[in-house]
């Protein structure tokens, strides 16, 4: 399931119980003090850079495997 970005400005808008239910929708658990409105917005914005991050990578590998693929026809052509 894909999920919205949150902005740390847009989440910081947001009550603690609205924060909670966007961290339980991603399955986010903060670190630190659980009360503070703060904790929350910092482990959801944590939570969409990893996966940001992971997409990156997965489309840099998916590219060098097409341009592996792409010489490989190359090379079998002669």
């Amino acid at each position: 399931m894909t999920h919205p970005t949150y902005t740390q400005q847009a989440l910081s808008r947001y009550n603690l119980p609205r924060l909670k239910r966007i961290a339980a929708e991603r399955g986010v658990t903060p670190t630190g003090d659980r009360r503070a409105t703060q904790t929350w917005v910092n482990a959801i914005i944590t939570h969409q850079s990893t996966k940001l991050q992971k997409v990156d990578n997965q489309a840099a590998a998916q590219a060098e495997l097409d341009d592996y693929i792409t010489n490989q026809n190359d090379i079998c052509k002669f």
